[in-house]
């Protein structure tokens, strides 16, 4: 398997925890397994509409901003805040 194979399994992989961390009401580790999936594959990351949902939900329902990491992650993915 190529690396850039490889790369891209382990950001879907962060992807993965991070929505079951969403759906656990774990908001801050989903947005730490987002930061991990977008610094293995940045562009595969933020361009993939899965994430830009995901992303949109756990803005939606941190209205308070507890969390400015996702803010920044917004918007870098384009996903309005």
């Amino acid at each position: 398997m190529n690396e850039l194979a490889v790369t891209e399994r382990r950001a879907v992989y962060w992807m993965d925890v991070a929505r079951a961390l969403h759906l656990c009401g774990r908001p801050d580790k989903a947005v730490s397994a987002l930061l991990a999936a977008e610094k293995e594959a940045e562009e595969e990351v933020l361009s993939r509409p899965v994430v830009k949902e995901l992303i949109g939900e756990m803005v939606a329902r941190d209205r308070a901003g507890r969390l400015p990491e996702l803010r920044q992650l917004a918007s870098r993915a384009a996903v309005p805040v």
